[in-house]
């Protein structure tokens, strides 16, 4: 089954590098990754921390306020296609074989 992952991001660049490592390796062909840049200045898209080339899909999406969680997480749902969706803070770091799609 394909999941897609959903995190709302405001600011905190410092997270960035956990986050990609927590992630990439759960994530496959099918599956989608949405984030939800929550009015971080500037955007997120131009940063190159937000700039990779995966094996899955990956959204971005731009709010120009932050929205807050949970409203960012319903902007985020809009663009799932998947039958599974997994919302995940921007402060996640990878345990052992803790997600696997």
């Amino acid at each position: 089954m394909n999941i897609t992952i959903v995190t709302p991001w405001y600011e905190c660049l410092e997270l960035a590098a956990a986050y990609w490592g927590a992630i990439d390796s759960g994530l496959s062909s099918g599956d989608a990754l949405v984030v939800v840049d929550n009015g971080s200045e500037p955007p997120l898209s131009s940063r190159p921390e937000f700039t990779c080339d995966t094996s899955y899909s990956a959204i971005g999406i731009r709010c120009d306020q932050n929205l807050g969680f949970s409203r960012a997480c319903n902007a985020g749902l809009r663009e799932v296609s998947t039958k599974a969706v997994l919302f995940l803070n921007n402060d996640v770091v990878k345990a052992s074989a803790a997600f696997t799609a």
